[in-house]
This record gives structure tokens, sequence and C-alpha cells, in this order.
């Protein structure tokens, strides 16, 4: 095998590797949710370097609207009945009257009686036939009235949500010197303190408050100490890079919560260099030669000429 088939097959075997190794890298899922009902609901993810906080608002609106009044039903009355007219019974023939008997003569009286007219002179009275009385009509129904059915209530759902990230302040760390001598003391501090950042999240206020812990510092010379201000001084020559590190404890909280939630912690970092250079030789001072002796008297010599150290 030459040289170019083994350097295609190793690459191809690497790619291989990078391909498998992608398919077990897990995924980040986690995203900033709020979940709730009616309402307004909130929740909070905290990153490496940030917070994220979510809020939603769930608004039914009721509206309640009259039915329309259904049209009064009216029922049509029936029809009354045709008057239906009995037959008239035909007259039954009088038969006509056998002749009499010679009546025997009869006694003439003086006072003459009237007579009516004969019954076979007379006319047949035909009956007049009997009046139909109609049937009452059935009463006509006043027409029904509905009653009004109930009022129609429709509910509208709304939804609205929203987010916002905030982020502690950067770290400084503050020297008094950056450029010393082996002997020289060097004092470090950071602007690390108590501070909030405030949004608004569906019209809401948000307060993030971030509170910071102990600095970590770590001089570049295999020494480290613990402090918000701390001294160090430089054992050996060179430029040294110092270390500092700051955990903030996060919290947030929602306009109208009176008290804070926490959502974990979020750590920060500076450094900053120093140059330490060698001591370098203090000056040499001449020797001052005495002009004269000096001696201590007691008194003036021009007044005690004898007196201690004075000449004689």
């Amino acid at each position: 095998m030459n040289l170019q088939n083994f350097t295609r097959v190793a690459a191809i075997t690497s790619a291989g590797f990078l391909l498998a190794a992608y398919q077990f890298t897990p995924t980040p899922s986690w995203a900033c949710s709020a979940s709730g009902g009616v309402g307004y609901s909130y929740g909070a993810q905290t990153s490496a370097t940030s917070i994220t906080v979510c809020a939603k608002a769930v608004v039914q609106n009721v509206s309640t609207s009259a039915a329309k009044p259904a049209a009064p039903t009216q029922t049509k009355p029936k029809p009354a009945p045709k008057p239906v007219a009995k037959p008239v019974a035909k007259p039954t023939p009088v038969p006509a009257p056998k002749p009499a008997a010679k009546p025997s003569p009869k006694v003439v009286l003086l006072t003459p009686i009237k007579v009516g007219v004969p019954v076979t002179l007379q006319k047949p009275v035909v009956p007049s036939p009997p009046k139909s009385t109609p049937k009452p009509s059935a009463p006509v129904k006043a027409p029904v009235t509905p009653k009004p059915s109930a009022p129609v209530i429709k509910v509208a759902t709304t939804s609205s949500s929203g987010e916002a990230s905030f982020s502690p302040a950067g770290l400084v760390i503050l020297a008094s010197s950056n450029s010393v001598d082996s002997q020289t003391q060097v004092t470090f501090s950071t602007n690390a303190m108590q501070h909030f950042k405030i949004g608004s999240l569906l019209g809401k206020s948000t307060q993030v408050q971030f509170v910071p812990g102990q600095p970590n510092w770590s001089f570049g010379d295999g020494m480290s100490a613990i402090g918000s201000s701390v001294n160090h001084r430089f054992a050996t020559q060179g430029s040294h890079i110092v270390y500092a590190s700051v955990v903030y404890a996060v919290s947030y909280r929602i306009s109208g919560e009176t008290n804070w939630v926490e959502s974990g912690s979020i750590t920060v970092a500076d450094s900053i260099s120093v140059l330490v250079a060698s001591v370098a030789n203090p000056p040499h001072l001449p020797t001052l030669t005495p002009i004269s002796n000096v001696r201590l008297v007691g008194q003036n010599c021009a007044e005690n000429p004898h007196s201690f150290g004075c000449s004689t």
C-alpha cells in the first residue's frame, strides 16, 4: 500500500469516528417555557451566561348575546263542516173516502148550523221540511307565543407569550500596580457586587437579582486565594497572569409577587497581567567626615571656660 492510499484510508476512518461520535453527542433539549391555565404564568431557565425568563398570559373573553325570539306559531282553525240537509219526508197520500151510505133524512132545524169545507174539498197540507241546525264550529285558538330561549354565551380564549434574557455585569480585576519588583506586595480586588436587572414581560415588570459570592484568585505562580480583596507578593520575575472568578446566585421576581424565585447560578471571570522585575541595587551613600569634634557641655564656654568640653 502506497502513502496516498494509506492517507485516504486514514481520512475515511477518521470521518467515520466523527460521525459515530456526533450521533452520541447529547443535543440540548431545554427550552424556556411557561405552562398554566387561565391567567399569567411564568418560568425561567439559566444557562452559563444568562437567565431567560418566560411568561404566558391566557385570557378568556366571555360575551353574552340575547337569543332572537322565535316567530309565533299560528294554528289555522279547521273549517266548519257544511250543514247537510236532511231528506224531506214525502206526504202520505190520503185515501179517498168511500161513498157513504145515503144518510137518513136530516132534521131541519130553525137555527142554521155553520158547516165547514168538506174534507174532500180541502187541499192536503204539505209539512215544511225541518230546518237543519248547523253544528257549532270549533273555537279559533289564539296564536301560541313561544317562551324566550336562554341567552347565547360565547367564550373566546386568547393566548400570548414572551421572554427576556438577563446577564450579570462583567467582572473587572483592580490591581494596585501592574509593574512591580519581587519585594513589592500587590493588592487585588474586583467590582463584584449585588446588582439588579429590570425588564418587561407582557406588560409586567420583571426584576432579576445577582448576588456575588467570594472571588477565587489564581496568581499564575502556583498560589491562590479567596476573598473580595487580597494581597500577594510575587517571588519570581516575569509576566504573571492573574485570574479571578465570581459565582453569582440568580433569582427573579415578577411584578406583584413578594418572593424571589431562585434560578441557579452564573459564573463570571476576568484576568490581568502583572510584570514582576528584579530588585534594583540601592544607591551607595558617601561617608561623611566630621570637620570638628562635637562635645556636649552644660554651660556656655565663654561664661565658664573651665567647664567640661571647653578648651583651656
